[in-house]
Protein backbone atom coordinates (compact mmCIF):
# COMPACT_ATOMS: atom_id res chain seq x y z
CA UNK A 1 0.00 0.00 0.00
CA UNK A 2 1.64 3.37 -1.73
CA UNK A 3 1.34 6.07 0.45
CA UNK A 4 1.56 9.88 -1.59
CA UNK A 5 4.69 11.98 -1.50
CA UNK A 6 7.65 9.31 -0.38
CA UNK A 7 6.15 5.44 -0.48
CA UNK A 8 6.08 5.37 2.77
CA UNK A 9 3.72 2.67 3.99
CA UNK A 10 2.00 1.63 7.38
CA UNK A 11 2.63 3.08 10.75
CA UNK A 12 5.21 5.04 9.95
CA UNK A 13 3.18 7.01 7.47
CA UNK A 14 0.10 7.72 9.48
CA UNK A 15 3.40 8.83 11.75
CA UNK A 16 5.00 11.07 9.27
CA UNK A 17 1.33 12.52 8.97
CA UNK A 18 0.87 12.88 12.39
CA UNK A 19 -1.77 10.60 13.40
CA UNK A 20 0.33 8.36 15.50
CA UNK A 21 2.67 9.63 18.15
CA UNK A 22 5.82 7.21 18.11
CA UNK A 23 6.32 5.67 21.54
CA UNK A 24 9.27 5.66 23.45
CA UNK A 25 12.03 7.10 21.27
CA UNK A 26 15.57 7.90 22.34
CA UNK A 27 16.85 8.55 26.31
CA UNK A 28 17.39 12.48 26.23
CA UNK A 29 20.95 11.64 28.55
CA UNK A 30 23.79 11.76 26.03
CA UNK A 31 25.78 8.79 25.97
CA UNK A 32 22.58 6.80 27.47
CA UNK A 33 22.31 3.32 25.82
CA UNK A 34 18.39 3.05 26.17
CA UNK A 35 16.66 3.42 23.16
CA UNK A 36 13.17 4.46 25.51
CA UNK A 37 13.30 7.16 28.07
CA UNK A 38 14.62 5.58 31.25
CA UNK A 39 13.54 6.63 34.74
CA UNK A 40 16.76 7.72 35.70
CA UNK A 41 16.81 10.29 32.71
CA UNK A 42 13.26 11.24 31.73
CA UNK A 43 13.31 14.99 33.22
CA UNK A 44 9.14 14.88 32.97
CA UNK A 45 9.74 11.72 35.48
CA UNK A 46 11.70 13.64 37.22
CA UNK A 47 9.34 16.88 37.35
CA UNK A 48 6.32 14.70 38.73
CA UNK A 49 8.19 12.73 41.46
CA UNK A 50 9.85 15.17 43.14
CA UNK A 51 10.57 15.35 46.73
CA UNK A 52 9.10 18.56 47.51
CA UNK A 53 6.13 20.18 45.56
CA UNK A 54 6.95 23.24 43.86
CA UNK A 55 5.71 26.48 46.51
CA UNK A 56 2.36 28.12 45.20
CA UNK A 57 3.25 31.11 43.20
CA UNK A 58 2.39 33.78 46.14
CA UNK A 59 4.80 31.67 48.41
CA UNK A 60 7.58 32.50 45.83
CA UNK A 61 7.05 36.14 46.02
CA UNK A 62 4.43 36.45 43.38
CA UNK A 63 1.58 38.01 45.34
CA UNK A 64 -0.65 40.97 44.41
CA UNK A 65 1.64 43.46 45.44
CA UNK A 66 4.25 42.29 42.93
CA UNK A 67 1.50 41.42 40.41
CA UNK A 68 0.02 45.53 40.70
CA UNK A 69 3.99 46.72 40.38
CA UNK A 70 4.12 44.43 37.66
CA UNK A 71 1.42 45.96 35.83
CA UNK A 72 2.46 49.29 36.19
CA UNK A 73 6.27 48.78 35.47
CA UNK A 74 5.14 47.29 32.36
CA UNK A 75 2.45 50.32 31.10
CA UNK A 76 5.05 52.70 31.83
CA UNK A 77 8.20 50.89 30.25
CA UNK A 78 6.62 48.11 27.46
CA UNK A 79 9.92 47.61 25.66
CA UNK A 80 12.81 45.53 26.04
CA UNK A 81 15.80 47.81 27.42
CA UNK A 82 18.34 45.74 25.45
CA UNK A 83 16.75 45.10 22.21
CA UNK A 84 14.04 47.28 22.15
CA UNK A 85 11.61 44.85 21.36
CA UNK A 86 7.35 45.26 22.18
CA UNK A 87 5.42 42.67 23.87
CA UNK A 88 4.77 39.34 20.50
CA UNK A 89 3.12 36.67 20.28
CA UNK A 90 0.77 37.00 23.08
CA UNK A 91 3.62 36.89 25.26
CA UNK A 92 4.11 39.65 27.62
CA UNK A 93 8.08 41.24 28.31
CA UNK A 94 9.37 40.34 31.77
CA UNK A 95 9.75 42.77 34.68
CA UNK A 96 13.59 41.55 35.75
CA UNK A 97 14.99 42.55 39.12
CA UNK A 98 18.20 44.42 38.29
CA UNK A 99 19.96 42.58 41.35
CA UNK A 100 18.03 39.82 41.55
CA UNK A 101 16.22 39.59 45.07
CA UNK A 102 18.33 36.08 46.13
CA UNK A 103 21.40 37.82 46.23
CA UNK A 104 20.04 40.69 48.35
CA UNK A 105 18.12 43.20 46.08
CA UNK A 106 14.79 45.04 46.73
CA UNK A 107 11.85 43.05 45.62
CA UNK A 108 9.16 45.61 45.67
CA UNK A 109 11.66 48.74 44.57
CA UNK A 110 10.75 50.27 40.92
CA UNK A 111 14.34 51.56 40.79
CA UNK A 112 15.34 47.80 40.52
CA UNK A 113 13.24 46.93 38.03
CA UNK A 114 13.84 46.51 34.04
CA UNK A 115 11.69 44.92 31.18
CA UNK A 116 13.41 42.46 28.92
CA UNK A 117 12.04 40.29 26.10
CA UNK A 118 11.80 36.11 27.01
CA UNK A 119 15.30 35.78 25.09
CA UNK A 120 17.57 38.54 26.85
CA UNK A 121 15.45 37.23 30.50
CA UNK A 122 16.39 33.93 30.10
CA UNK A 123 20.24 35.05 29.25
CA UNK A 124 20.10 37.80 32.31
CA UNK A 125 19.07 35.20 34.20
CA UNK A 126 21.83 32.88 33.27
CA UNK A 127 24.46 35.28 33.83
CA UNK A 128 22.78 36.33 37.36
CA UNK A 129 23.38 32.24 38.20
CA UNK A 130 26.84 32.59 37.80
CA UNK A 131 27.83 35.74 39.15
CA UNK A 132 25.73 35.38 42.34
CA UNK A 133 26.07 31.67 42.37
CA UNK A 134 22.81 31.26 42.65
CA UNK A 135 21.15 28.22 42.40
CA UNK A 136 18.18 27.43 40.24
CA UNK A 137 15.79 27.45 43.33
CA UNK A 138 16.94 30.67 44.23
CA UNK A 139 17.58 32.33 40.85
CA UNK A 140 14.07 31.32 39.37
CA UNK A 141 11.68 30.85 42.32
CA UNK A 142 10.99 34.55 43.69
CA UNK A 143 10.64 37.55 42.73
Amino acid sequence: MSEKGGGVTGPEAAYKRGGIRRRGGVCPEPGCPNLNPCSEHDRSFRRRDRETPRPSAAAQGYDAAWRRLRKIHLHRHPLCVVCGAPSSNGRSNHVDHIIPVAAGGPRLDPDNLQTLCHTHHNQKTRDDQKRYRLDRSSAGGGV
